[in-house]
């Protein structure tokens, strides 16, 4: 069995299942996407156009979640969900949040960073709905070392590249302390930081930035 994982470091998406291939210690190998996202030679490879995108021998699968799902499967140690359900449901949690009502919440802002074509009424609703967000996160997440329990899980590897995003993003737009007033998050992003496989991340992500 052949894995191969479409992808680049400037996405958070990506990131995640480059934190979790890191944190069972795989070597599958990362390509980017070929001729970029919009290409007809990438769409023959996942129409979808998106990243990351696994291909398993002849198979390809989209979205990170069902990719990390997939991995976890095939490769169960060590486990980066918890075994109890109702515990892996919390952990689940936080990542849905992450995803849903942080990073989607977050897209309309980077249509938006030109000053000079900025619609503010856009990026208020978008930070505005960032913070509520960032807000439910808060009663979810532990404050730390680890988003849920005493391991690195999938809930870190869905909330760390997401919550660099904001720390580096939503501030360019007057949100300068997103994380002020949620202790369990000011926390945890603090103590992430820490983690080798989280570290690596948002050094990964910053040196994507610096050269897109």
């Amino acid at each position: 069995m052949k894995l191969s994982l479409y992808g680049v470091a400037i996405s958070p998406f990506s990131l995640r299942v480059m934190m979790q291939i890191e944190a069972k210690g795989l070597h599958i190998q990362l390509l980017p996407p070929p001729g970029g996202l919009g290409s007809a030679q990438y769409a023959d490879i996942n129409p979808m156009r998106k990243i990351p995108a696994l291909a398993i021998d002849d198979v390809i699968i989209p979205e990170s979640e069902v990719i990390c799902d997939l991995i976890e499967a095939i490769y169960p140690e060590p486990a980066m969900w918890p075994n109890d359900p109702v515990a892996r449901a919390k952990a689940r949690v936080i990542a849905r949040i992450a995803d849903i009502y942080v990073m989607n919440a977050m897209l309309p802002i980077f249509a938006n960073l030109d000053p000079a074509t900025r619609d503010t009424a856009v990026v208020d609703r978008a930070l505005a709905a960032v913070d509520q967000g960032l807000r439910w996160l808060d009663k979810f997440i532990a404050p730390g070392p680890f988003a849920f329990g005493d391991i690195l899980s999938l809930a870190d590897c869905a909330a760390v590249p997401i919550l660099a995003y904001v720390e580096r993003f939503p501030p360019v737009f007057g949100m300068t302390t997103p994380f002020e007033g949620k202790t369990n998050l000011a926390s945890y992003w603090q103590a992430i930081q820490h983690h080798s496989v989280a570290s690596h991340a948002i050094k990964s992500l910053d040196d994507a930035l610096a050269s897109y």
